[in-house]
């Protein structure tokens, strides 16, 4: 009797696991369903207007910012309505308290999920706890990095001023905004004269998506039963994972920095499918490159804004899956740092709308002479890590993984081709 009642529960556990298993399945094809419906409702919403930077500026009050505000709410809208998730990437994130996507955008809506990269470990713990208060770790997931547009090292090397530690009283860019890279020609000179620096970890564009996606795959786990093996097994894992994850929604606030990280996301590796929907950056830093990257947004199928103190880039419907324009990566990057990036804004509020507070800091506001950055002394400096030894924290912690280049497409009447076609527009998840 007890052998009989044994195998009955064995069976009804075996049961239970390959419902649930199915149950999952057939969740993530409606997922991918909902994503693939949410982008196509997005591009059939844009209009001939909705490519005009004049029409832009009249309508929202000629700021960049504005532009932005209004395209990301009709996204959130339209996704929500198709219930899909809007995905979110904010590089430079500092430690989340003065940002408005985050606190009108990504903390008030569920259908929101996002990934934020942020150099400074002060910044970082803060941000972490952020999440945490706010109770959306869940979709929220944390890089301690600092991004470029392509790594040539493990490490990047910041640095930041003390004010956060001498005087809280000072206003939070001057606490925890101001940060920069320290060129390679001085890696191994001491940071004196109220400079602190840490090294961290290098991250490019598709780095991070990749980073995101795995973490992703990881938290709700592959669907298919594990019990399940060979061939057959491996297909009912991988047909519930992620395959490639959209930026819907970049935005990069890295003072001097933007154009580095803006490449990362446009380069070659990029394909048309994983392109951002809309990008928010700061131009007034990169005035001298802001030409460049325009030319290659323009490229890559943006409608981008008039130079301003923010910028504001939109992918046109026809650009959103279309066979992408190789692009020259290399123009105008600063290739003295390493292409880095990952510094923080040196004298302006966070969002930058061009209001008291919010864009160029006003003379009145200005701290006083013994309160300006501190001039940096060269000593003798801590040694680097070792290669191979670069280790992240906390949510972002694990290997730095890249997303892979892709070939160049295929054309003629191959079956190659389409295989090809059929990979690009894989799970915009």
């Amino acid at each position: 009797m007890k052998s009989i009642l044994f195998s009955a529960l064995i069976g009804l556990v075996l049961y239970a696991r390959l419902y649930f298993a199915a149950e999952e399945e057939q969740d993530s094809m409606v997922n991918i369903k909902a994503q693939r419906a949410a982008v196509k409702a997005w591009a059939e919403s844009l209009q001939a207007k909705d490519y005009d930077p004049s029409d832009w500026a009249k309508t929202h009050h000629w700021q960049p910012a504005n532009f932005f505000e209004f395209y990301a709410s009709k996204l959130s809208d339209i996704f929500v309505e198709k219930g899909a998730k809007v995905n979110f990437a904010l590089v430079g994130a500092c430690d989340g308290t003065n940002d408005r996507t985050i606190r009108d955008k990504f903390l008030k809506n569920e259908h929101w999920r996002g990934v934020f990269v942020e150099p400074f470990s002060m910044n970082y713990k803060d941000l972490s706890n952020y999440m945490e208060t706010h109770k959306v770790s869940h979709r929220a997931h944390l890089i301690h990095a600092a991004a470029t547009s392509k790594c040539t090292s493990p490490t990047i090397k910041m640095k930041r001023p003390t004010f956060e530690e001498k005087n809280s009283s000072l206003p939070h860019w001057m606490r925890r905004q101001i940060g920069a890279v320290v060129p390679l020609d001085k890696l191994n000179n001491k940071m004196t004269g109220g400079w602190v620096a840490e090294f961290t970890r290098c991250v490019s564009g598709p780095e991070i998506l990749q980073d995101w996606t795995d973490a992703l795959n990881h938290q709700t786990g592959p669907t298919g039963n594990a019990d399940t093996e060979g061939e057959e097994g491996d297909k009912k894992r991988k047909k519930g994972m992620i395959k490639k994850l959209r930026p819907h929604v970049l935005k990069v606030d890295v003072e001097g920095h933007d154009y580095d990280v803006l490449m990362g996301f446009l380069g070659d590796e990029m394909t048309q499918s994983m392109l951002p929907l809309m990008i928010n950056f700061e131009a007034k830093s990169i005035s001298k490159q802001f030409a460049a990257l325009r030319d290659t947004m323009e490229k890559r199928g943006y409608v981008v804004s008039h130079f301003a103190t923010d910028g504001f880039a939109l992918l046109r419907a026809d650009a959103i899956n279309r066979k992408p324009t190789k692009v020259i990566s290399s123009a105008g990057a600063d290739t003295a740092t390493n292409n880095l990036s990952g510094g923080r804004n040196t004298a302006a509020e966070e969002e930058g709308e061009g209001n008291v507070g919010a864009g160029d800091a006003p003379a009145e506001d200005a701290p006083d002479a013994n309160d300006q950055e501190p001039k940096e002394e060269e000593q003798e400096n801590e040694e680097r890590p070792k290669k191979g030894k670069n280790k992240r924290k906390g949510k972002g912690g694990g290997k730095r993984r890249g997303a892979g280049g892709g070939g160049k497409g295929g054309g003629g009447k191959g079956g190659k081709a389409k295989r090809a076609r059929a990979n690009d527009d894989a799970e915009q998840v």
